[in-house]
């Protein structure tokens, strides 16, 4: 929309560029009923795919006539969201790891240096 393409044909590039299919069923739902002369957000609403937040900040975008603006700050939400979640994944499954390497580490050890203990026991006289 920044680039000056039309609202209706923004939506069906993101409809064939979404990889989610239930997401982009929800857009060409929303395609149609704009194409009827509804607003985006009002064919969004009942949507479950979009949160309401979403669809609340779309709503303020076109009454006050800043989707564009709006859109991006939703886009830098998200992305900063999805950003400290991997973050947050990360952090938590560094440990884990880390333990996971621990235990074969001395698996491996216990493997290698019990039937050793076991040969020096039975060379003893």
């Amino acid at each position: 929309m920044k680039s000056g393409i039309p609202l209706l044909e923004s939506l069906v590039v993101v409809e064939k560029v979404i990889e989610n299919s239930v997401a982009a069923r929800e857009i060409a739902a929303a395609r149609r009923v704009v194409e009827g002369g509804d607003r985006i957000a009002a064919a969004l609403r009942n949507s479950k795919v979009f949160p309401p937040m979403v669809v609340s900040m779309i709503a303020i975008g076109e009454e006050s006539g800043a989707l564009e603006q709006i859109l991006e700050k939703l886009s830098h939400f998200y992305d900063q969201d999805v950003e400290s979640g991997i973050t947050r994944l990360a952090s938590l499954l560094e440990p884990m790891l880390i333990t996971g390497v621990g235990v074969m580490v001395g698996f491996i050890a216990l493997s290698i240096y019990l039937p050793l203990f076991g040969l020096s026991g039975s060379l003893q006289p």
